[in-house]
C-alpha cells in the first residue's frame, strides 16, 4: 500500500499543476472523482473502515459520512453515520486536517457543498490557491430526522419513468392530491420517489424516476435499474411513461394527452446514398427497420373508457396559442378596416385573447399575413385568410377550453424532431400516427423484456413544425400527468393491470 506521506506529496504536485488526481484517499476520507448513489469503484489496495465527517459551527451543517471497503468486491461504501433535519443544505466548509498539516502544512483545502431535496449532494474541493482538486456527488438517499424512520417501500403496482425535470415536476405535483411522495435510493443507487393511493378501499403504490437526459438511452437506464430492484420485493406489472410530444397538426390540439396503442421507433434501419450522374448529382433511399410495440388489450379497453371521462382538474391555466392569436388578430384586423370596428389592440379583451401581441405581429409579418408600420394592417393573404374563416365559422374559432385524451400511434426518434412534413411521411408506415418523442420505444422495450405491461400517455406540447410554442411546457407536462395518475388510481385500472400482468 502506498505511504500516506507519498501520496500527499503527489496531491500536492498535481493541485499545484492544476490536475485532479483519481483515488486519493487519507486517514477516514476517501476522495474519488466520482462517487454514484453510495457505492463506486476504488482502488483494490484500500482497506479498512473509517468515518468522513464535514463540520461547521452551525449544527445544521455539519454532515457525517460513514465510508467501509469491501476488498473482494473492490468497492466502497458510503452511509449515512448521523443525518440532519434539513435536507436543503448549502454552504463552504474549510477543512483543515492534522494529518495533512504534518506532511504539507501549506495545504487548505475548501470543500463546497450542497445537498438538494431528492438526497444528492454535490462535493467541490479545491486547495488555498483555488485550484480545483476533484468535484463530485453523492446520493445518499433521504436525510430523515431520528423522529421520522424510513417507511418500508410496499409491493410497487406500477414505475413511471419521465425524461425531463418538468415532466417529472409535473407527477410530483399531480400525485401529492392523492397521496404522500417518499423518497427512496434503488441497490443501483438510482433515486426514485413512491407514493401509495387508494381509491374505493383499494391501495395502488406507484413509483416514480427521472431520467438523466433525454432520448431511449438514458430512459432505459434508469427503468431497467429501478425495476431490478423493485422485482426484489415483487415484480410491477406495469412500465408507465408520462410526459411531452409533438402533435400532429390536424388531429390533436395542444395539451391533449396521446396514449400509445402502438409504438415504435421510425428512424432505424439502412440509409443508401448513391450517385446517378457523372456530375455526382445522389439519390436517397432509406429502408425501413421497424419494431411496433403493442398495448395490452385489457389495458387498452380500460383507457379507452377512462379517456371518454376524463377531465383535466390541474391548477395550470392554459396559455393561449400563438396559432389562436393569430386568427384573433386577423379575425379582428378585417372588422377592423371593412366595417369600422375598433382597433384590435384598442378592445377590452385584447389581452386575453393575444396577450402576446408583440409576438403575434411579428409572426404574422413573417408569415407574409400583415404589414405592421405606424399600425398592423392586412395584406392580401391575410385578408383572404380572414375571409375564408368567416365562410367556415360563424363565430371566431378558439382554442379548446380543454384537453382532450386521445389514443393513436406513436413514432419515437433519435432526434428532436422539427419537420413541418414529418406525418406525412410517417402515415405510410403507421397511419393512424397522432405523436412523436424520443423515448417511448425505449420504455416499451424494457417493458417488454421484463414482461411488465406498458402505458405511454404523453400531452401535446408542438406540432414539430418551425412555429414552436414553448409556452404549453408546463400546461403540456401537467395534463399528462394528471391523465397518467387519475387513471391508475381508478379500480379498473388496478383490474385492467392484473389481467395484463397474467
Amino acid at each position: 500500500m502506498t505511504r500516506f506521506s507519498d501520496e500527499t506529496e503527489d496531491w500536492r504536485q498535481r493541485a499545484v499543476r492544476g490536475e485532479k488526481p483519481f483515488g486519493l484517499y487519507d486517514h477516514g476520507m476517501v476522495v474519488i472523482s466520482l462517487v454514484r448513489d453510495r457505492e463506486a469503484t476504488i482502488s483494490p489496495d484500500v482497506t479498512g473502515r473509517g468515518y468522513y465527517c464535514l463540520r461547521a459551527a452551525d449544527p445544521m451543517r455539519t454532515r457525517t459520512l460513514k465510508y467501509e471497503v469491501h476488498p473482494a468486491s473492490q468497492r466502497v461504501t458510503l452511509d449515512d453515520e448521523a443525518g440532519v433535519e434539513n435536507n436543503r443544505l448549502r454552504g463552504t466548509l474549510r477543512l483543515r486536517e492534522a494529518h495533512f498539516e504534518e506532511v504539507a502544512p501549506d495545504i487548505d483545502r475548501s470543500c463546497r457543498f450542497s445537498v438538494e431535496d431528492d438526497g444528492i449532494e454535490h462535493f467541490e474541493t479545491r486547495c488555498a490557491k483555488n485550484i480545483l482538486i476533484s468535484s463530485f456527488m453523492a446520493r445518499t438517499g433521504a436525510v430523515l430526522s431520528p423522529a421520522q424512520p424510513k417507511t418500508r417501500i410496499p409491493k410497487v403496482d406500477a414505475l413511471v419513468v419521465t425524461a425531463m425535470k418538468d415532466e417529472g415536476d409535473a407527477v410530483v405535483s399531480v400525485g401529492k392530491r392523492f397521496g404522500q411522495w417518499h423518497l427512496e435510493t434503488a441497490s443501483s443507487g438510482l433515486p426514485y420517489r413512491w407514493v401509495t393511493f387508494e381509491n374505493k378501499g383499494l391501495k395502488t403504490t406507484i413509483a416514480l424516476a427521472r431520467a438523466t437526459d433525454t432520448g431511449g438511452t438514458s430512459a432505459a437506464m434508469i427503468a431497467t435499474g429501478v425495476l431490478t430492484d423493485l422485482m426484489r420485493e415483487k415484480k410491477p406489472v406495469l412500465l408507465a411513461m408520462a410526459g411531452i410530444c409533438g402533435g400532429h397538426p390536424t388531429k390533436t390540439d395542444l395539451g391533449d394527452v396521446v396514449v400509445a396503442d402502438r409504438i415504435c421507433k421510425f428512424d432505424e434501419g439502412k440509409r443508401e446514398v448513391i450517385e446517378r450522374t457523372p456530375s455526382g448529382e445522389t439519390e436517397e433511399t432509406v429502408f425501413h427497420d421497424l419494431t411496433t410495440f403493442t398495448i395490452d388489450a385489457p389495458l387498452k379497453h380500460a383507457v379507452e373508457d377512462f379517456a371518454g371521462t376524463w377531465t383535466y382538474a390541474g391548477p395550470v391555466p392554459r396559455p393561449k396559442s400563438i396559432r389562436h392569436q393569430t386568427n384573433w388578430l386577423l379575425w379582428k384586423l378585417y372588422d377592423h378596416e371593412t366595417d369600422g370596428a375598433p382597433y384590435p389592440r384598442d378592445l377590452p379583451d385584447v389581452d386575453l385573447h393575444c396577450p402576446n401581441w408583440d409576438e403575434t405581429v411579428t409572426r404574422a409579418e413573417r408569415l407574409e399575413l400583415v404589414t405592421a408600420t405606424a399600425r398592423v394592417r392586412l395584406i392580401d393573404a391575410g385578408r383572404r385568410e380572414a375571409e375564408r374563416a368567416k365562410v367556415l365559422y360563424r363565430f371566431f374559432r378558439q382554442d379548446p377550453d380543454a384537453p382532450k385524451a386521445r389514443m393513436g400511434a406513436m413514432g419515437t426518434s433519435s432526434w428532436l424532431q422539427k419537420d413541418p412534413g414529418l406525418f406525412a411521411k410517417l402515415q405510410p408506415m403507421l397511419r393512424t400516427i397522432l405523436a412523436v418523442e424520443m423515448e417511448a420505444e425505449a420504455i416499451a422495450r424494457v417493458a417488454h423484456d421484463y414482461r411488465c405491461g406498458c402505458l405511454v400517455a404523453k400531452a401535446v406540447v408542438d406540432f414539430v413544425n418551425l412555429d414552436k410554442d414553448d409556452r404549453f411546457r408546463t400546461y403540456s407536462a401537467d395534463t399528462a400527468a394528471d391523465f397518467l395518475l387519475s387513471f391508475l388510481t381508478t379500480p379498473e385500472a388496478a383490474r385492467a393491470m392484473e389481467r395484463a400482468s397474467v
